[in-house]
């Protein structure tokens, strides 16, 4: 029995044996073939080495977020109320002004009033050198915002000469591709804006011949991007509204020119434009319409003859005066975007601070001196942006300037 017993044992050992070195034969790896596997010591290693990268590179970035957090600028405009009426003699002299003062709508009241820097006419200090002034916020082209005090201008007298803010807007003329209205408004009432007003070839690239006195003008003036000054306003219908105005128009002036921010309050007329505006709702989009004619287009015929016109406007029959853009941070610009807006044209072959509108395209005057582009912004509408690079020679009788100089228009449409 013992015997039988060993026998069956060694039998069972050997199996056992064979078994066992047919499985090791089954998974045995070569040298090289191990080298491309990773130890259970070496991937602990490793992993513990990417942990502490994935904890740098999270602590670095959060290190910036909070850093930037820390650092945001809270924009307070005047959205809130996002209406807004002061029983006082001017719009800016309100409660609510940590913000732009303008454009805002209106409500019930007899409130009026130029877009000043928040103080009174009449001189002093304060106004002559911008004290108490207050903050406007504004996006540029790029998607950054502007932030400046509104900015007036005045002779330094005992008896100053006043100018007031504008803000200015564009919108094209269907009609006319590559030509824009350029909207200027610098004065409101309950139920209108008094706005100034210039034909433009913003688009430099365009072909498209100058609009003359007996052509008219079709502007769009988009429902998403526009509401009506105030309760007061009486609103468009579908039914076209025909309006005849008897207009000053201001030419070549400096504190009256297109691109510039500011409405001289004693600027002579050039003269008068008898216009002819209708008024009116799209029926199928809800837009507000508005054709012209006889209104006065900004060109140059050479180097030297050239008009940058501009006329004020005060109706409250027509379109361009019943609205204004929906959002005064968004789709406005004003407030000394341009250092020199005062001497822009101070000789025809010098180095303006502002790109002159009647040269855009033409080779003229400062115009080999700018380069300009039409934009999309962040915020869904375009914008016009002229850029002077700083430049260490001159172009024909022009000075050069050692600095670069932006200018940005927002087109609301």
């Amino acid at each position: 029995m013992n015997k039988y017993i060993r026998k069956c044992l060694i039998v069972y050992t050997s199996l056992a044996l064979i078994l066992v070195g047919m499985a090791g034969a089954a998974y045995a790896i070569t040298a090289t073939d191990a080298d491309q596997y990773v130890t259970r010591s070496q991937y602990a290693v490793d992993m513990a080495h990417l942990q502490n990268k994935l904890d740098e590179a999270e602590a670095g970035l959060m290190g910036n977020i909070n850093r930037y957090r820390s650092t945001d600028v809270k924009f307070v405009t005047w959205d809130t109320p996002n209406k807004y009426y002061s029983a006082t003699n001017h719009i800016n002299g309100g409660r609510h002004n940590g913000g732009n003062p303008v454009l805002r709508q209106r409500f019930t009241g007899s409130d009026s009033g130029y877009f000043t820097i928040g103080l009174t006419s009449g001189g002093g200090a304060p106004q002559k050198f911008g004290n108490y002034c207050d903050y406007s916020i504004y996006r540029l082209w790029n998607g950054n915002y502007y932030i400046t005090k509104n900015l007036f201008h005045n002779n330094m007298s005992s008896s100053p000469t006043m100018a007031y803010q504008t803000v200015n807007y564009a919108v094209p003329i269907e009609n006319f591709p590559g030509w824009y209205l350029e909207v200027r408004p610098f004065y409101t009432t309950q139920t209108y804006m008094n706005v100034m007003l210039a034909v433009i070839k913003l688009d430099h690239t365009s072909t498209t011949a100058r609009p003359s006195l007996t052509d008219e003008l079709l502007v769009r003036f988009k429902k998403d991007l526009f509401i009506y000054v105030g309760d007061n306003t009486v609103p468009l219908t579908t039914t076209k509204i025909t309006q005849s105005s008897t207009c000053n128009f201001y030419r070549n002036q400096n504190t009256r020119s297109p691109f510039t921010n500011i409405h001289m309050s004693n600027a002579t007329s050039s003269g008068t434009l008898g216009l002819t505006f209708a008024s009116w709702l799209d029926p199928e989009t809800g837009d507000y319409m508005m054709t012209v004619k006889g209104l006065s287009v900004c060109y140059a015929s050479s180097n030297t003859t050239y008009q940058n016109d501009t006329t004020l406007l005060a109706n409250n029959n027509v379109t361009v005066c019943k609205i204004i853009p929906n959002d005064n941070v968004e789709y406005i610009m004003g407030g000394g975007m341009g250092l020199g807006r005062y001497n822009n044209h101070a000789a025809n072959n010098a180095v303006y601070n502002l790109p002159v509108p009647a040269f855009i395209g033409t080779g003229y005057g400062n115009d080999p001196y700018w380069q300009y582009e039409i934009v999309d912004g962040v915020n869904g509408i375009k914008y016009f942006h002229a850029y002077r690079p700083p430049a260490s020679v001159q172009l024909g009788n022009s000075a050069p300037q050692g600095y670069g100089v932006h200018y940005s228009l927002p087109i609301v449409y």
